[in-house]
């Protein structure tokens, strides 16, 4: 998310075409931390998907990722496996010449040598190839400055019977970092591996202060039996004896999820699923100042979803409290019957809030 004179960019806006549930949908004015509300299967976890398969280094196991999570694919993937990927076209029924198109467009960075914005786009055509009874999906991303071709990346096709991978990105190829994070948090052996790459250093005591918001009383927290039955350790204040994280409940190892997952990622795009998930109403505040905080030091910028009232009205009392916002924080409802998002800046949050105004839809 730097540019080539050294300035921070983030992600303004976005049009998804035939994505999942999305004939054609746009998701604009986004700013540094951006919550996704609405109805149940309105497209709020589709939009995180789009985002992060925009950013991709456009591999297969990023699909399979993806569907495993939504139960569309049940095993670990492999480059040889069979996989079916009509569930990421909109209708599920792609016919020959369908695809999906995802368009990401940057904020306008300060510099005089590129005044326009940057565009980064994915297509993902589909093909029938009868001859053969193969079903080819290829992938395109551009870089477009201006709707001129800037750099084109390699294609890659994926075929739903012999997966083959044609071509891989390499890694300067992509300009972000992307981390998911499902509504049921992340598996143990994920965060102990996120953890062991922040251990002893300046990030570790971040997420021990993201820690401490909700428990007051821990002081560190150790990974135990790394390889088999992995878990953690926590020391508490006042406690001669560590603790499992797991006797501590859902909402410790939910922000712990949060606090390692952020902090890896620098420069990079943070998505959590219903982010509130395990958590409290009384903690949601500290869990906000936490993301806002370390989200601005790392220039990370966070999507989230949400069912929760608390969540939302948790966020707009933050925007609330920052002097300079500067649409910083935004709320974005998203409805099937609209192809665009209502957003609510800082201002508008705050206003909904005082007047007990519903930003979620009836």
């Amino acid at each position: 998310m730097i540019n080539h004179a050294g300035q921070t960019t983030m992600l303004k806006s976005l049009i998804i075409e035939n994505f999942r549930c999305f004939p054609h949908f746009e998701l604009s004015n986004l700013g540094r931390v951006n919550l996704l509300v609405g109805k149940n299967n309105s497209g709020k976890s589709s939009i995180l998907e789009a985002i992060r398969l925009l950013h991709s280094q456009g591999l297969l196991s990023d699909f399979a990722e993806i569907a495993r999570v939504r139960n569309e694919y049940d095993y670990e993937f492999k480059d040889s496996d069979t996989i079916e990927f009509s569930d990421f076209f909109f209708g599920r029924n792609p016919e020959h010449d369908s695809f999906f198109e995802l368009i990401g467009i940057q904020e306008k960075p300060n510099d005089d040598n590129m005044s326009e914005e940057r565009q980064i786009k994915a297509l993902v055509k589909y093909e029938y190839k009868a001859k053969f009874g193969q079903m080819l999906y290829e992938i395109v991303p551009e870089l477009r400055i201006n709707n001129k071709t800037q750099e084109k990346r390699p294609s890659f096709s994926l075929f739903a019977q012999n997966i083959k991978l044609l071509h891989k990105y390499s890694k300067k190829d992509s300009n972000h970092i992307t981390k998911l994070i499902p509504s049921q948090s992340l598996a143990m052996s994920e965060v102990i591996d996120l953890f062991e790459k922040i251990e002893l250093t300046e990030k570790e005591n971040w997420v021990y202060h993201a820690l401490r918001s909700i428990d007051s009383s821990i002081e560190r927290i150790a990974p135990v039996n790394r390889k088999s039955n992995a878990s953690f350790r926590v020391k508490l204040d006042g406690c001669n004896n560590p603790v499992s994280i797991g006797s501590m409940g859902d909402g410790i190892y939910r922000i712990l999820g949060l606090a390692l997952s952020i902090v890896n990622i620098k420069d990079g795009i943070l998505l959590v699923d219903e982010i509130d998930t395990g958590l409290h109403y009384t903690a949601m505040n500290d869990m906000w100042k936490m993301i806002w905080q370390t989200a601005n030091d790392l220039n990370v910028q966070v999507f989230a979803t949400t069912h929760s009232n608390d969540c939302w009205k948790s966020l707009a009392e933050l925007a609330g409290t920052l002097e300079d916002n500067n649409d910083g924080i935004a709320i974005h409802r998203i409805e099937k019957e609209r192809n665009h998002s209502i957003t609510y800046s800082a201002e508008e949050m705050i206003a909904a809030l005082e007047d007990n105004y519903e930003v979620r839809g009836a």
